[in-house]
């Protein structure tokens, strides 16, 4: 069922992760997997039941990415302003480029890469997260 719903965005997940220079297959995977679990593949969601939903940088879009330190980091690394328009997330093209510099800017990949997924579900989710064990 999610494969319906991914399909539209698998391309563009792709695109955004070579242009972070991430070409690995089981990173491909398990970004897939983030965002099934993050935001179901709805590139409107929004979280609005975590700390950050009341800051203006709630974990939003596809990549559900949180913090305006977080948006920050992404956005030097990608050249979108999304300090400034936090609605870029919800943008498919541009959250999903947030979430490969997310992975890439938070040592994910080394992680991903041997097999290590809790731990790389540490990075993405930092502190005690029950769901994680979910999508790793």
């Amino acid at each position: 069922e999610w494969k319906q719903v991914a399909t539209p965005y698998v391309s563009m997940l792709m695109k955004a992760f070579m242009n972070q220079g991430i070409n690995n297959p089981n990173v491909f995977a398990y970004a897939c997997a983030t965002i099934s679990h993050e935001s179901s593949w709805n590139p409107n969601a929004v979280n609005t039941t975590d700390t950050a939903a009341n800051t203006g940088y709630p974990g939003a879009g596809l990549a559900q990415i949180t913090w305006k330190d977080n948006y920050k980091a992404v956005g030097d690394a990608t050249g979108i302003d999304f300090v400034g328009h936090p609605e870029y997330m919800f943008d498919p093209n541009k959250s999903l480029s947030a979430q490969a510099a997310f992975f890439k800017l938070n040592g994910m990949i080394p992680y991903i890469e041997r097999g290590d997924y809790e731990s790389a579900a540490g990075k993405y989710n930092t502190g005690d997260f029950n769901g994680r064990n979910e999508y790793t």
